[in-house]
């Protein structure tokens, strides 16, 4: 069975899914091209919307965080870390992820480093601590069940981005009335946008960085797309320049990232932390916390630097600990 070029019904993209997990398909490699990833999107964004975990569905979280991995730059978990930050000062949002596959530390090893045995929680205990603190972190697993494990494996083999990265980063199953998505492939943008209209999203930014992150770079332009009330605006961002290091954000392993992160908060990372801080800022313009990009800038860096950010980290990071250890 092959994907073909003429227009195919739902039916047939189930078949299809279901004839790569029982190994029928030798060609899996084109879940990998950009041509067949705009084709098919729509299909499999569509199946995989609808075996999300019934229990995830309308918990009214204001912001859905995902990116779509894959960028191959081995820099340290910079959505995370945002995510991290955000749920530390009171945003009210989530992050979605799944183990590493392209990457020396997927977003699952990231926070398991962080906060041990966290993601062997189900979902009604991770929904419980949602309520005592705000934080949410949902593994691939925790959104679609059993169906993942035969996935993880097919896109281990892989061993390159593919469509699954796409459909996994905007299927938001929370149904977050916001969402940010962080894009590695410019080209790609515009079909995932096909996702936030589906969703039914009222406020969104898609983002790519020139130099082919799935964030917001320091070390280059990058293009926005800003959906607010069915407008869309298209921008390009200029970060200020700065003698930054790629090399400080680079990472070898997941201890590497979360040794990266603590130093950002720890003020001992300037290029990480600054990272972090735009990042955190774009969200904080799209939800309306601030009226621009550079204020939410400022705000960060001076509670950064004055180590209100580090002491809120602590609190927050024995406060989960010991929910889990106690749970």
């Amino acid at each position: 069975m092959k994907l073909k070029e003429k227009s195919i019904n739902k039916k047939i993209i189930i078949n299809y899914i279901y004839n790569i997990f029982n190994k029928k398909i030798k060609n899996i490699e084109l879940l990998g091209k950009s041509k067949i990833i705009k084709k098919y999107f729509k299909y499999f964004f569509i199946y995989y919307k609808n075996i999300i975990n019934k229990n995830l569905k309308n918990m009214k979280i204001n912001l859905d965080i995902c990116g779509t991995g894959g960028d191959l730059k081995n820099t340290f978990n910079i959505s995370s870390s945002v995510f991290l930050i955000l749920s530390i000062i009171g945003v009210k949002c989530y992050k979605q992820g799944s183990k590493k596959i392209t990457s020396k530390s997927g977003s699952v090893e990231f926070i398991d480093s962080l906060f041990k045995n966290y993601n062997k929680f189900n979902i009604k205990k991770k929904i419980k601590l949602l309520k005592i603190k705000n934080f949410l972190f949902l593994t691939s697993s925790d959104t679609f069940g059993k169906t993942n494990k035969k996935l993880l494996k097919l896109r281990k083999k892989i061993n390159k981005p593919t469509v699954f990265n796409y459909v996994f980063s905007t299927i938001n199953p929370i149904n977050s009335y916001n969402q940010l998505i962080g894009i590695n492939n410019k080209s790609l943008m515009k079909t995932v946008l096909k996702s936030v209209f589906y969703n039914k999203i009222k406020k969104a930014i898609i983002l790519n960085s020139f130099d082919g992150m799935d964030e917001l770079s320091i070390f280059s332009a990058n293009k926005i797309i800003v959906l607010i009330k069915n407008k869309l605006i298209n921008f390009i961002f200029f970060p200020k320049k700065k003698k930054y290091k790629y090399d400080n954000i680079l990472i070898c392993n997941k201890f590497k990232s979360v040794e990266i992160f603590l130093n950002s908060i720890k003020n001992l990372n300037r290029d990480s932390k600054d990272i972090i801080i735009l990042n955190c800022s774009i969200i904080l313009f799209l939800l309306n916390y601030v009226n621009k990009i550079g204020d939410g800038c400022k705000f960060l860096n001076k509670n950064f630097n004055n180590k209100n950010i580090l002491l809120i980290f602590k609190n927050f990071y024995k406060s989960i600990n010991d929910f889990i250890k106690n749970n």
